[in-house]
């Protein structure tokens, strides 16, 4: 039995382990809002054109302790058509090369922690754990996904990586992820 407080206003609120409260906004979590104040919100872009079908062109792994990566966005256009799966993998990652994402506060240096991002036309050494988001690309054509209410969540020591179905033409992608930094040991009621 789980105990649930509401503001005046209806707003549910956390419990964090310091015993204070904290409201949780209708419109936007109070992760985000912590996220662009504090400047951990990044794009990883590139274009890649894999070598043939079933090839990774994009990896990303959350080492950074209690900390979960928060993917909302993710952006692809392709020169041709091809279906592109987000999907979580395991292995170790070949093939590849490092990826720096741009921190989406102008001017801040502040980069992932301890986040491993690579990109590539046949990253190997990875088995998917199941597709997490699917676009389907026309002929020449874009795809975006918006994960904005249900984003896709990377914890600490998993991976996601980007796979073409077919892999016969250039992708450029987007994907637009944030730092959790609320506190890891929220109670959430």
């Amino acid at each position: 039995m789980g105990l649930e407080i509401r503001g005046a206003g209806g707003h549910l609120w956390e419990i964090t382990r310091l015993g204070r409260g904290k409201v949780l906004s209708l419109s936007q979590g109070p992760q985000h809002q912590n996220t662009t104040k504090d400047d951990r919100s990044w794009s990883a872009s590139d274009t890649q054109t894999p070598t043939g079908a079933g090839d990774y062109f994009f990896y990303m792994r959350n080492d950074s302790g209690l900390r979960r990566l928060v993917i909302t966005r993710l952006l692809v256009r392709g020169a041709g058509a091809d279906i592109v799966n987000l999907v979580g993998v395991t292995g170790t990652p070949a093939g590849g090369t490092t990826l720096a994402p741009l921190n989406r506060t102008v001017g801040s240096p502040k980069q992932p922690l301890d986040a491993v991002i690579q990109s590539g036309v046949d990253i190997t050494g990875l088995t998917s754990t199941g597709s997490r988001e699917v676009l389907f690309l026309g002929a020449a054509g874009l795809a975006e996904r918006n994960m904005i209410e249900h984003p896709v969540v990377v914890p600490q020591g998993s991976a996601i990586a980007l796979v073409a179905t077919t892999g016969t033409s250039a992708l450029q992608f987007l994907l637009d992820f944030y730092e959790d930094l609320s506190d890891p040991q929220v109670v959430v009621v």
